[in-house]
């Protein structure tokens, strides 16, 4: 294909193939289509209620199913004929990694939390009184869908096509580095959002990116990523007014120290405001990167 010359540069390299950023934001740019698509399709239903809890759920399901297509279709259209193939894991269990990635990142939150709250740093309240156990139920209920399906859409836009497609061993760091940037400025309007927390999100996109290569499969990245979202604010209630449904986690956290100390734990937007998350992040890397090798 010939392209103007001032655009042949910056669209493929010197044997005529397209760029890898060429090909990533084509992918991005079609599945964002694709999702306006199946938005259109639920219009009606969209339209059609006043539940703001529905509408959100139709906006990602949309564009969960808008990057799920397009992840095929760039397949497709950019993959190299040898490596043209999709793996779902459903015929060799790989959809079970996703319950050990939910397992780890979901245990690894309980635990920093609990040492928080034995270091004084924290105050958790389990079970509080004001929450009758039904709420707790549906609000756990509700927040899997809003936490599970945005998880899975990013993961496919991050982790899926764009690190995995005929990928080499020697531009694989470029990959996860320009993904996690972009991973992370994706997080620009998140609650509360610091210089920290941003340095936060990029560490977790090098992490759900190991462990991606690690396990050769999307789903223990998604694992990670659901177990980070959905323990933090279906069990301990952070994020969730913004979710819609506030008040029906199984326990509360309060922030009350000095500067200091919410510095090291992060605040009641997230744990990734705090610098402690960012030293296990780093070693998680570590272990994920060794399993590459």
């Amino acid at each position: 294909m010939k392209f103007p010359a001032f655009l042949s540069r910056l669209i493929v390299d010197s044997t005529g193939k397209f760029r890898y950023e060429t090909t990533v934001f084509t992918f991005w740019a079609g599945s964002i289509v694709l999702s306006l698509v199946f938005l259109i399709l639920f219009s009606a239903i969209y339209f059609m209620t006043d539940s703001i809890l529905l509408k959100k759920t139709i906006i990602f399901q949309s564009i969960l199913l808008g990057f799920l297509t397009g992840t095929f279709g760039a397949w497709y259209l950019f993959a190299e004929k040898t490596e043209l193939k999709i793996n779902l894991g459903l015929t060799d269990w790989k959809w079970l990694r996703f319950l050990k990635g939910f397992a780890i990142s979901g245990s690894l939150i309980i635990l920093v939390f609990l040492l928080f709250s034995l270091l004084g740093w924290i105050q958790i309240s389990f079970f509080p009184a004001t929450q009758s156990l039904p709420a707790v139920a549906q609000g756990m209920g509700v927040l899997i869908i809003l936490t599970l399906v945005p998880t899975v859409s990013e993961e496919l836009m991050f982790r899926g096509f764009p690190l995995q497609v005929n990928s080499r061993q020697s531009d694989r760091l470029y990959r996860i580095v320009f993904l996690s940037v972009i991973f992370s400025l994706l997080h620009f309007n998140v609650a509360g959002v610091s210089a920290v927390s941003f340095l936060n999100f990029f560490l977790l996109g090098v992490w759900f990116s190991y462990g991606n290569l690690a396990e050769g499969t999307v789903w223990y990245s998604s694992g990670l990523h659901f177990g980070w979202n959905f323990i933090q604010t279906a069990v301990f209630g952070l994020s969730a007014r913004e979710m819609g449904i506030p008040g029906q986690s199984l326990a509360t956290l309060e922030f009350s120290g000095p500067d200091w100390v919410t510095w090291l734990t992060g605040t009641g937007n997230g744990v990734e405001n705090g610098v402690v998350i960012s030293l296990i992040i780093a070693l998680l890397i570590r272990r994920e990167y060794l399993r590459t090798l």
